[in-house]
């Protein structure tokens, strides 16, 4: 597994934790390079719009509860 460590904006000495699988780190690496945006925008924006958007978040919700998904361990064993 992989973490994603997200600074905020108002004091850098304070930092969030997401544990993301290897699958999902890799896409996001690819996608930001690929556009030339930062890994840390990329997914602090899609996170912001799925948040945004009650039936992304809806959706979102339906397939976590349907599959299963538990942490980032389950979720690399899950194909994720």
């Amino acid at each position: 597994m992989r973490r994603l460590q997200n600074m905020t904006e108002n004091t850098m000495s304070e930092s969030r934790t997401v544990w993301l699988t290897a699958k999902i780190k890799n896409d996001l690496e690819r996608i930001a390079q690929e556009n030339e945006v930062r890994q840390e925008a990329l997914i602090n924006v899609i996170l912001r719009l799925t948040f945004s958007d009650d039936q992304a978040l809806s959706k979102v919700i339906k397939l976590i509860k349907s599959a299963n998904l538990g942490g980032e361990i389950d979720l690399a064993q899950k194909g994720w």
